[in-house]
């Protein structure tokens, strides 16, 4: 099943020239049986999930990352953190999902999802050597 068929914008998203982190974020929720709870066009923007889960101050693992980036936003998952860069897992990095660097001062909210039995002793801040690719403007 395409990513775009599972997040339930097939019919409006036109491939991969189209930025597709937001796509790729509501399939990771869905798939963690996260509310996802806008449809259509705005599963196709990163910003909408500003409004995903709850805001929160300290990102940690498994916490959404709303990032600005030149001509828009960014959005992916926080695997962990250096001094000056979040460790993000996310699609369309590189065109590609992978791990990337992001820079720390790009971050405009960290949201966390809502956990039906408390929150993880997995969710916690997570520090990382300060070594890979370093991303300016996911496209």
């Amino acid at each position: 099943m395409s990513l775009a068929k599972e997040a339930e914008v097939a019919n409006i998203f036109t491939g991969d020239e189209v930025a597709w982190c937001a796509v790729a974020h509501t399939v990771l929720a869905l798939r963690a049986d996260k509310p996802v709870l806008f449809k259509g066009y705005a599963r196709l923007r990163a910003a909408s999930f500003l409004e995903f889960g709850q805001m929160i101050s300290v990102p940690c693992l498994g916490d959404t990352l709303v990032f600005k980036r030149e001509g828009g936003y960014h959005v992916g998952l926080y695997i962990g953190e250096d001094t000056t860069h979040y460790h993000v897992a996310g699609g369309n990095q590189s065109n590609q999902y992978n791990i990337t660097r992001i820079d720390k001062k790009r971050l405009l909210q960290a949201r966390r999802p809502y956990y039906t039995t408390g929150v993880p002793k997995s969710v916690k801040r997570l520090f990382l050597n300060a070594t890979g690719e370093i991303s300016k403007n996911e496209v």
